[in-house]
């Protein structure tokens, strides 16, 4: 056997490819077609786009709920949540996952919210982080293994920049 590394099939973003165990990503479809990627976010569209509606008087939030494999966010502009519709402002959702690291692993939960803010020309997102629970394995947790917690979480809390003012 040429290749006695373990492999594992994996549906990532639209896109069929095989895992290796040592995280190497090899696409098992053909090169010749194209296949829809995710959206990039665009930072210096999303800049503008976010500075635009804090000029207006509006407020943006976000609230997220990581944990379970996968970390769910969700962009509020006065308390109305943002369709997925191709607006600009889709890629915001990505950039926060990205810019705090917000965890997405199985054995943990965690829950947070945020406001973005404008102060001296630099934006800045101010959020708060709850550590629900996660999975204890030495047995010291309330029903097959699961702490709860419920605690606030600094590592993903506080205030944050997100945009410096370009003066």
């Amino acid at each position: 056997m040429k290749n006695q590394t373990r492999r594992k099939f994996l549906l990532f973003m639209g896109q069929v490819g095989v895992v290796s165990m040592s995280g190497c990503f090899d696409t098992c479809l053909p090169k010749s077609r194209s296949y829809p990627q995710p959206p990039k976010p665009n930072l210096i569209k999303l800049e503008k786009e976010i500075r635009k509606i804090l000029q207006k008087g509006k407020t943006i939030t976000l609230k997220w709920n990581c944990g379970g494999d996968e970390a769910i966010i969700s962009s509020f502009i006065d308390k109305e949540i943002l369709p997925y519709d191709g607006n600009i402002l889709v890629g915001l959702d990505m950039y926060i996952a990205n810019y705090l690291n917000l965890p997405d692993v199985g054995e943990f939960q965690m829950e947070g919210e945020g406001k973005i803010i404008e102060v001296s020309g630099n934006i800045f997102l101010e959020c708060e982080s709850t550590m629900v629970g996660y999975e204890d394995y030495y047995g010291n947790g309330d029903s097959n293994g699961w702490k709860e917690v419920n605690e606030p979480d600094e590592m993903y809390s506080g205030k944050r920049e997100l945009f410096l003012s370009k003066k």
